[in-house]
């Protein structure tokens, strides 16, 4: 049963049915106070709470508001569509990590380990990437999007699959991507 559920939740992530398509563009999607499927991130337990959530939801994107997730490891999770919104994830280790159609949105991943990881179809905006290793990530068909309070300082991407992936940033404050650092 594990791999029909990994195999539809990738299937999903692949059809639009993820977090950068329920969170939509920057200005022109909904407010993500009104979508459905959320939760309280201080309340669901840690990674294993995430991944019993993500189970017992099936594969419709799950908005994670807030909570401390710091040195998580998330290694060994299936997290496909869970949407970070104000997160704590300093520190937390995704390497080889498997989770199509993630977000990140005003999150704080400082010095995570993305080594690895699979995230096809990410969503980062504004986030705090300062010192996060995504050396041969997957981020293929994602995007950074989002205001100049986010980190980009020491973001290693060296190898990663960018294929598709979006700088979508402009010049007005609001829109556009941090500049704090070299890439």
């Amino acid at each position: 049963m594990s791999l029909l559920l990994a195999l539809a939740l990738q299937a999903a992530a692949l059809t639009g049915h993820d977090c950068q398509a329920t969170i939509g563009p920057l200005y022109d999607g909904p407010d993500i106070a009104s979508l459905p499927n959320q939760v309280d991130g201080s309340a669901v337990g840690g990674v294993e709470g995430l991944a019993a959530l993500r189970a017992s939801r099936g594969t419709a994107p799950i908005i994670v508001n807030g909570g401390n997730f710091g040195r998580a490891d998330f290694r060994r999770a299936r997290l496909a569509n869970i949407c970070f919104v104000g997160s704590d994830l300093t520190g937390s280790d995704w390497r080889g990590v498997e989770a199509p159609g993630m977000a990140f949105v005003d999150s704080n991943l400082e010095g995570a380990n993305l080594a690895g990881a699979r995230l096809p179809r990410v969503l980062l905006r504004q986030p705090n990437l300062k010192n996060v290793d995504a050396t041969g990530a997957d981020l293929s068909g994602g995007k950074l999007d989002g205001g100049w309070d986010g980190s980009v300082e020491n973001w290693r991407l060296d190898r990663a699959n960018l294929r598709g992936f979006r700088f979508d940033c402009s010049i007005t404050i609001g829109d556009g991507c941090p500049i704090d650092g070299d890439l």
